[in-house]
């Protein structure tokens, strides 16, 4: 009797691209060794799947690599039988990505086994699974062991003074490892800080040096692309204008230290600058209404390029007036606090996003522009997301968020000037409004208050009406002091599904189910799934 066939695609993957070049290189080394694994258990009926499943220059910390897309891929298609892997870390050192790989493995219709050349894991069963989250942790923690290391050392070279790398300010070239002044660009670095001093304002800073053609700095990269000499934007200026290298020191997180390098910017000037800088911002902090402003002025737009400007509209509720905030212009109105929300928690899990930080220093900055746009309260958060988002397009179907690579990186020019965010929305219509419902970015849950006070009062004239034979509801009606067929709306709510109320209680509810759409039925389904299904719940 004859073998089953055992279909067995060969994963590798190299973090960097060093040596990829070559003739014979890691991957191949990986893919010999298993290979020959795969060799060794012909007699079990196993055969090496020609499909290449490789990935030079991807790190094993997230999942987002194409050939592990394309094997997964292969895998929920029913086409592979085992996964073969030089070493289990290959395939990945995270444990949170592992634990989605083996639900994907288990598949009870097609299940797939895991094997290192080394030793063979059936990841179906529960001590093959135990075994590889043993060995991952230990592959997770060398990682983590493997950055502190690199973080230390960045750490204790600056403090020595010790340039440690990146992009090159304007007014520096790198020798030996070191920075050493470009007579050139230093003497547009004064420029720049004396033309502030005179103008004390970067707005028209920036149009000065416009006018007089004054760009960013020229850099030539490792493969021989030129990139710079763009235009300075008000972001890098302001980078500049706050570097502290400008003076002989280098900024590690909070601290600044001296460093090994000359200053291009005397202490009187740079002092100066500060002061003007400084009192600028005070100055804006005191225009900025932190709870009520709204956050996204200028920089939202239709699909046509036209501007949504704020508005707002203060209405009667039952605990006094309230302000809606709304984003509007002729074809749109949208709720400002949806589509802030959306932006705000969209931006941070781009910052958040382990594939977006190339840098230890990436990660220090990202964590502090989280922190301040998770804070409503802070003043800061207005001018941050105006410096990180360049606009924001609302269509029918999706949000579109551009993000500045240039403030982003803290760089004064960027080979991609932007990066974009796409969500998945739709445009619903509620009322005079419009509401943003999302497609896979999930929204936290939120309160509508009049639903919840219709809930509440609904219930109370229920019981009232329940309570006793001699109630009508004409005498109910006269004793709200409301008509009859708003008591009969109002009634009905009482009668709504239990998952339905408890949705409205918990702020669960979809957007589109407002108090407005709620007394204005014409008729509320008996059914408790199809009332479900009328409100998409």
């Amino acid at each position: 009797m004859s073998k089953k066939t055992v279909r067995c695609a060969i994963y590798t993957r190299k973090s960097t691209e060093e040596g990829l070049d070559q003739t014979f290189n890691t991957l191949h080394a990986q893919r010999e060794a298993c290979e020959a694994y795969i060799q060794s258990q012909r007699h079990e009926g196993w055969i090496t799947l020609p499909t290449l499943y490789d990935d030079g220059g991807f790190s094993g910390g997230n999942m987002d690599r194409p050939a592990l897309k394309q094997l997964m891929a292969d895998i929920e298609a029913g086409l592979i039988d085992t996964v073969v892997v030089y070493k289990i870390d290959r395939l990945t050192r995270a444990l949170a990505d592992f634990a989605k790989m083996v639900e994907i493995f288990d598949n009870p219709d097609h299940p797939v086994s895991f094997v290192s050349v080394t030793q063979q894991f059936n990841t179906t069963t529960s001590m093959g699974r135990l075994t590889l989250n043993v060995l991952l942790s230990f592959a997770q923690f060398e990682r983590e062991v493997i950055g502190e290391r690199v973080r230390d050392k960045i750490a204790a070279s600056k403090k020595k003074g010790m340039w440690m790398g990146g992009l090159l300010a304007l007014g520096y070239d790198k020798e030996d490892k070191l920075l050493v002044i470009n007579e050139d660009e230093a003497n547009t670095v004064r420029d720049i800080f004396q033309t502030y001093l005179k103008l004390k304002s970067v707005r028209e800073l920036k149009a000065n040096l416009d006018k007089r053609g004054i760009v960013s700095k020229l850099r030539i990269s490792k493969t021989g692309n030129l990139t710079g000499g763009n235009s300075l934007a008000r972001g890098a200026l302001y980078t500049i204008l706050r570097n502290p290298v400008y003076i002989g020191k280098i900024r590690h997180k909070q601290n600044v230290y001296d460093a090994k390098h000359e200053p291009i910017i005397d202490m009187g000037l740079w002092q100066q600058v500060q002061d003007v800088l400084d009192e600028n911002q005070n100055n804006q902090e005191g225009k900025v209404n932190c709870k009520n402003g709204s956050l996204l002025t200028g920089l939202i737009f239709d699909r046509d390029g036209n501007r949504l400007t704020p508005s707002h509209a203060v209405k009667k509720t039952a605990s006094g007036k309230k302000r809606y905030r709304y984003y509007v212009n002729e074809s749109l109105r949208l709720p400002a606090a949806d589509i802030e929300q959306i932006v705000i928690i969209n931006l941070c899990a781009f910052l958040n996003d382990p594939k977006n930080i190339k840098t230890t220093e990436d990660a220090d900055r990202y964590a502090e522009f989280v922190k301040t746009l998770k804070d409503d309260n802070s003043f800061k958060r207005v001018f941050l997301v105006k410096q990180l988002v360049h606009s924001i397009t609302v269509d029918t179907k999706e949000v579109t968020i551009q993000v500045s690579n240039i403030e982003l990186n803290d760089k004064q020019d960027s080979e991609d000037s932007f990066a974009s965010l796409n969500i998945p929305a739709q445009l619903k219509r509620c009322g005079m409004e419009k509401k943003i419902v999302l497609g896979e970015v999930k929204r936290k849950p939120k309160n509508d208050a009049t639903l919840i006070t219709i809930l509440a009062k609904a219930h109370t004239l229920m019981e009232k009406l329940t309570s006793t034979d001699q109630l009508s509801l004409s005498a109910l009606a006269r004793q709200e002091g409301v008509s009859l067929t708003y008591i009969g709306k109002l009634l009905r709510v009482s009668a709504l599904s239990p998952k339905i109320q408890e949705a409205i209680i918990t702020g669960t509810q979809p957007q589109t189910m407002t108090a407005n759409k709620l007394m204005t039925l014409k008729t509320l389904p008996s059914d408790w799934s199809e009332q479900e299904q009328l409100f998409g719940i």
